[in-house]
């Protein structure tokens, strides 16, 4: 009788604990949903981010990342928030306006392997805030996950950051901050927490774990909850980009007292104001680093009436 080496049957085995067909990261027609909520002031916050469409950068091709303005997969008013590309070794790699290219996946890691990454960052008040920073992820387990679609996708465990986080091939990371969130190495005590709620490819929802409802995105209108969607155009921030001089201006007729807040992305917050309804003021942000700042306007309560990003080159 032939004998057959258990290390053969073992491997033999271990091959079909994985799909075969790489799933390649998408380069179109992806949309990422993260859905969070504030514990001090019943705030629900939402990240929505399309990947659409393609452009050339330093000679290379990469996929373009929108900030998603509604639930559509590319509205008008969405905005331009980075790009990332995918190479033949199964990494792929981010490009923010105001920072260099890294690595932002590796599916080629294997259990005890490491990745590592020059940019950090945390959430807060529905905004992300990145820095430079080094820190990095090591794979504890590899798996394989059941989408929506009954499709089996394999999955890596990594232990890094602030807790154990799952990606999956194909998609990324399905845990707190989603798409972006390896870059998560600290969070902010502001009461806020999050989770990956959707994602959808081609229209197809692929991975669902909305906190708030069973739909890729909730409908809050007649909850009574507060979205932290803010009024429409009460906040107009111009030029941007800047050199470093900006005009901000408060266009409303509901009060008459507001308090104008901007933060650098680090999260260190630069100027703090009170600015009336319907005024104009001039800031010089030239003194300052260049990079990525939040301008925000509060009520005369404290709540966060809208943020607006703005480019210092």
């Amino acid at each position: 009788m032939k004998k057959i080496s258990i290390g053969v049957i073992l491997i033999a085995l271990s091959s079909q604990l994985y799909p075969q067909e790489y799933n390649p990261f998408p380069k179109s027609n992806a949309i990422y949903h993260t859905a969070g909520d504030n514990c001090f002031n019943d705030s629900i916050w939402s990240f929505k981010y399309a990947i659409y469409g393609d452009t050339i950068i330093n000679s290379l091709t990469y996929s373009k990342v929108y900030e998603m303005y509604d639930t559509t997969l590319l509205h008008p008013k969405s905005n331009y928030f980075a790009a990332v590309r995918e190479n033949d070794s199964k990494q792929v790699f981010v490009l923010f306006p105001w920072f260099d290219e890294f690595i932002l996946y590796d599916f080629n890691l294997e259990v005890g392997d490491t990745i590592w990454y020059e940019l950090g960052g945390g959430l807060c008040y529905n905004n992300m805030f990145f820095e430079p920073i080094t820190h990095y992820k090591v794979v504890d387990e590899i798996d394989t996950i059941l989408l929506e679609n009954g499709e089996y996708r394999k999955s890596w465990s990594l232990l890094g950051g602030i807790e154990k986080s799952t990606w999956v091939e194909g998609i990324g990371s399905i845990y707190w901050y989603g798409l972006f969130d390896p870059l998560i190495s600290y969070i902010y005590l502001c009461g806020d927490d999050y989770q990956f709620a959707c994602f959808k490819q081609n229209d197809t929802v692929l991975y669902l774990n909305n906190p708030f409802c069973e739909n890729c995105f909730c409908n809050f209108t007649s909850s009574g909850v507060t979205t932290g969607i803010p009024p429409t155009n009460i906040l107009t921030v111009f030029p941007n980009p800047t050199k470093g001089v900006i005009s901000v201006r408060i266009n409303s007729n509901y009060s008459s007292n507001y308090k104008l807040s901007i933060t650098y992305n680090t999260g260190l917050k630069i100027i703090e104001k009170n600015i009336r309804a319907n005024q104009e003021i001039e800031l010089d942000l030239g003194n300052y680093a260049r990079g990525l700042y939040l301008v925000q306007v509060f009520d005369e309560n404290g709540k966060l009436l809208e943020t607006q990003k703005v480019v210092v080159e």
